[in-house]
Protein backbone atom coordinates (compact mmCIF):
# COMPACT_ATOMS: atom_id res chain seq x y z
CA UNK A 1 0.00 0.00 0.00
CA UNK A 2 2.79 2.37 0.92
CA UNK A 3 4.61 1.58 -2.34
CA UNK A 4 1.48 2.57 -4.26
CA UNK A 5 1.30 6.00 -2.60
CA UNK A 6 5.03 6.42 -3.12
CA UNK A 7 4.58 5.85 -6.85
CA UNK A 8 1.74 8.37 -6.89
CA UNK A 9 3.98 10.95 -5.19
CA UNK A 10 6.74 10.33 -7.74
CA UNK A 11 4.30 10.81 -10.63
CA UNK A 12 3.01 14.03 -9.06
CA UNK A 13 6.58 15.26 -8.73
CA UNK A 14 7.28 14.48 -12.38
CA UNK A 15 4.08 16.27 -13.38
CA UNK A 16 5.11 19.36 -11.44
CA UNK A 17 8.50 19.34 -13.19
CA UNK A 18 6.81 19.02 -16.57
CA UNK A 19 4.44 21.89 -15.76
CA UNK A 20 7.39 24.06 -14.70
CA UNK A 21 9.23 23.20 -17.94
CA UNK A 22 6.15 24.01 -20.06
CA UNK A 23 5.65 27.29 -18.21
CA UNK A 24 9.32 28.26 -18.74
CA UNK A 25 9.18 27.34 -22.43
CA UNK A 26 5.97 29.38 -22.81
CA UNK A 27 7.62 32.43 -21.25
CA UNK A 28 10.64 32.09 -23.53
CA UNK A 29 8.44 31.81 -26.63
CA UNK A 30 6.39 34.81 -25.52
CA UNK A 31 9.59 36.83 -24.99
CA UNK A 32 10.85 35.89 -28.46
CA UNK A 33 7.54 36.89 -30.05
CA UNK A 34 7.64 40.24 -28.27
CA UNK A 35 11.26 40.78 -29.39
CA UNK A 36 10.35 40.07 -33.02
CA UNK A 37 7.38 42.40 -32.79
CA UNK A 38 9.44 45.26 -31.35
CA UNK A 39 12.62 44.72 -33.43
CA UNK A 40 11.49 46.60 -36.61
CA UNK A 41 11.03 49.78 -34.55
CA UNK A 42 14.71 49.71 -33.57
CA UNK A 43 16.08 49.86 -37.10
CA UNK A 44 16.11 52.46 -39.87
CA UNK A 45 16.01 51.39 -43.51
CA UNK A 46 17.46 53.82 -46.05
CA UNK A 47 16.34 53.48 -49.66
CA UNK A 48 18.34 54.87 -52.55
CA UNK A 49 16.53 57.43 -54.76
CA UNK A 50 16.00 54.86 -57.51
CA UNK A 51 14.55 52.31 -55.10
CA UNK A 52 12.27 54.90 -53.54
CA UNK A 53 11.06 55.99 -56.97
CA UNK A 54 10.29 52.38 -57.89
CA UNK A 55 8.55 51.63 -54.62
CA UNK A 56 11.61 49.81 -53.31
CA UNK A 57 10.96 46.80 -55.55
CA UNK A 58 13.55 45.03 -57.66
CA UNK A 59 12.61 42.31 -60.12
CA UNK A 60 14.17 38.89 -59.79
CA UNK A 61 17.70 38.68 -61.24
CA UNK A 62 17.85 42.47 -61.68
CA UNK A 63 20.89 44.30 -60.28
CA UNK A 64 20.55 47.91 -59.20
CA UNK A 65 22.94 50.60 -60.42
CA UNK A 66 23.84 51.41 -56.82
CA UNK A 67 24.89 47.80 -56.20
CA UNK A 68 27.14 47.76 -59.27
CA UNK A 69 28.69 51.15 -58.51
CA UNK A 70 29.22 50.16 -54.88
CA UNK A 71 31.10 47.05 -56.00
CA UNK A 72 33.54 49.13 -58.07
CA UNK A 73 33.76 51.99 -55.55
CA UNK A 74 34.88 49.57 -52.83
CA UNK A 75 37.21 47.42 -54.92
CA UNK A 76 39.06 49.96 -57.06
CA UNK A 77 40.43 52.19 -54.24
CA UNK A 78 41.64 49.11 -52.35
CA UNK A 79 43.59 47.85 -55.36
CA UNK A 80 45.20 51.26 -55.88
CA UNK A 81 46.25 51.78 -52.25
CA UNK A 82 49.54 50.57 -50.79
CA UNK A 83 52.17 51.40 -48.21
CA UNK A 84 55.95 51.41 -48.60
CA UNK A 85 55.94 47.68 -49.43
CA UNK A 86 53.72 48.46 -52.38
CA UNK A 87 54.61 45.63 -54.73
CA UNK A 88 53.98 42.98 -52.11
CA UNK A 89 50.59 44.50 -51.23
CA UNK A 90 49.63 44.88 -54.89
CA UNK A 91 50.47 41.25 -55.61
CA UNK A 92 48.59 40.19 -52.46
CA UNK A 93 45.51 42.11 -53.61
CA UNK A 94 45.67 40.50 -57.04
CA UNK A 95 45.64 37.09 -55.39
CA UNK A 96 43.03 38.02 -52.78
CA UNK A 97 40.63 39.53 -55.33
CA UNK A 98 41.24 36.77 -57.87
CA UNK A 99 37.54 35.88 -58.10
CA UNK A 100 36.55 39.52 -58.68
CA UNK A 101 38.43 39.69 -62.01
CA UNK A 102 37.66 38.12 -65.37
CA UNK A 103 40.64 36.53 -67.17
CA UNK A 104 40.93 39.65 -69.33
CA UNK A 105 41.10 41.95 -66.33
CA UNK A 106 43.61 39.69 -64.57
CA UNK A 107 45.87 39.95 -67.63
CA UNK A 108 45.54 43.75 -67.54
CA UNK A 109 46.40 43.81 -63.84
CA UNK A 110 49.53 41.75 -64.47
CA UNK A 111 50.63 44.31 -67.08
CA UNK A 112 49.77 47.12 -64.65
CA UNK A 113 51.99 45.50 -62.04
CA UNK A 114 54.95 45.56 -64.41
CA UNK A 115 54.21 49.17 -65.47
CA UNK A 116 53.96 50.40 -61.88
CA UNK A 117 57.19 48.63 -61.01
CA UNK A 118 59.03 50.16 -63.98
CA UNK A 119 57.72 53.60 -63.03
CA UNK A 120 58.90 53.01 -59.44
CA UNK A 121 55.46 53.83 -58.07
CA UNK A 122 55.90 51.15 -55.43
CA UNK A 123 58.76 53.16 -53.91
CA UNK A 124 56.22 55.54 -52.43
CA UNK A 125 52.99 55.14 -50.49
CA UNK A 126 49.70 55.69 -52.27
CA UNK A 127 46.16 56.18 -51.01
CA UNK A 128 43.19 56.06 -53.38
CA UNK A 129 39.74 57.20 -52.30
CA UNK A 130 36.40 57.91 -53.91
CA UNK A 131 36.42 61.56 -55.02
CA UNK A 132 32.66 61.94 -55.30
CA UNK A 133 29.52 59.93 -54.78
CA UNK A 134 27.49 58.32 -57.52
CA UNK A 135 25.76 60.63 -59.99
CA UNK A 136 23.10 59.88 -62.64
CA UNK A 137 24.62 58.20 -65.67
CA UNK A 138 27.62 56.76 -63.82
CA UNK A 139 26.37 53.24 -64.54
CA UNK A 140 25.32 52.36 -68.10
CA UNK A 141 24.18 49.00 -69.43
CA UNK A 142 26.33 48.09 -72.45
CA UNK A 143 25.07 44.56 -73.01
CA UNK A 144 23.39 41.57 -71.42
CA UNK A 145 24.74 41.46 -67.84
CA UNK A 146 27.45 44.00 -68.69
CA UNK A 147 27.81 47.61 -67.55
CA UNK A 148 30.15 50.57 -67.88
CA UNK A 149 30.86 52.18 -64.51
CA UNK A 150 32.24 55.70 -64.24
CA UNK A 151 34.29 56.27 -61.08
CA UNK A 152 36.46 59.24 -60.09
CA UNK A 153 39.27 58.60 -57.62
CA UNK A 154 41.56 60.91 -55.72
CA UNK A 155 45.09 59.47 -55.59
CA UNK A 156 47.53 60.86 -53.06
CA UNK A 157 51.19 59.83 -52.84
CA UNK A 158 53.84 60.30 -50.14
CA UNK A 159 57.45 59.15 -49.86
CA UNK A 160 56.71 57.10 -46.73
CA UNK A 161 53.77 56.23 -44.52
CA UNK A 162 54.97 58.62 -41.82
CA UNK A 163 55.87 61.51 -44.14
CA UNK A 164 53.39 64.42 -44.01
CA UNK A 165 54.69 65.77 -47.32
CA UNK A 166 52.44 65.05 -50.30
CA UNK A 167 54.36 64.53 -53.52
CA UNK A 168 51.35 63.88 -55.75
CA UNK A 169 47.64 64.59 -55.40
CA UNK A 170 45.59 63.85 -58.49
CA UNK A 171 41.97 63.31 -59.49
CA UNK A 172 41.70 60.48 -62.02
CA UNK A 173 38.72 59.42 -64.11
CA UNK A 174 38.03 55.70 -64.71
CA UNK A 175 35.53 53.94 -66.97
CA UNK A 176 35.41 50.26 -66.02
CA UNK A 177 33.54 47.38 -67.55
CA UNK A 178 31.67 45.16 -65.07
CA UNK A 179 30.04 41.84 -65.90
CA UNK A 180 27.81 39.41 -64.03
CA UNK A 181 29.37 36.03 -63.32
CA UNK A 182 28.16 32.78 -61.85
CA UNK A 183 30.46 31.64 -59.06
CA UNK A 184 29.95 30.28 -55.59
CA UNK A 185 28.79 33.01 -53.19
CA UNK A 186 31.63 31.92 -50.92
CA UNK A 187 34.13 32.85 -53.64
CA UNK A 188 32.37 35.97 -54.93
CA UNK A 189 29.37 37.15 -52.90
CA UNK A 190 28.76 40.06 -55.31
CA UNK A 191 28.45 37.80 -58.37
CA UNK A 192 30.15 40.63 -60.30
CA UNK A 193 33.63 40.99 -61.79
CA UNK A 194 35.81 43.68 -63.33
CA UNK A 195 36.34 43.09 -67.04
CA UNK A 196 38.79 45.71 -68.24
CA UNK A 197 38.30 49.37 -69.15
CA UNK A 198 35.98 50.92 -71.73
CA UNK A 199 38.14 54.06 -71.90
CA UNK A 200 41.72 54.89 -70.88
CA UNK A 201 42.06 56.46 -67.47
CA UNK A 202 42.22 60.25 -67.63
CA UNK A 203 43.75 62.85 -65.33
CA UNK A 204 41.08 65.40 -64.46
CA UNK A 205 42.96 67.62 -62.08
CA UNK A 206 46.41 67.83 -60.51
CA UNK A 207 45.45 69.22 -57.11
CA UNK A 208 49.04 69.71 -55.96
CA UNK A 209 50.02 71.67 -59.06
CA UNK A 210 46.85 73.75 -58.79
CA UNK A 211 47.54 74.54 -55.14
CA UNK A 212 51.13 75.60 -55.93
CA UNK A 213 49.94 77.77 -58.80
CA UNK A 214 47.37 79.48 -56.59
CA UNK A 215 50.02 80.04 -53.92
CA UNK A 216 52.37 81.63 -56.45
CA UNK A 217 49.59 83.87 -57.74
CA UNK A 218 48.82 85.05 -54.21
CA UNK A 219 52.51 85.72 -53.57
CA UNK A 220 52.86 87.78 -56.75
Amino acid sequence: MFNYWKKIDNLNHINRLLLAFVATATLIIFALIMTLAIAPKRYEFWLTPNMAANGGLIKAHDISDQYIQGFVANLLPTINTWSKSGKKEFVSNLAGFHYYFTPRHRALMEKTLVSYQDAQLFNRTQVASLYRFMEPGDVKAIGANAWEVHVILRITQRLTDESPMVIADKVVDYHIRVVKINLSHLQNPFQLALDGYTQPEQLINDLLATALENQNNETN
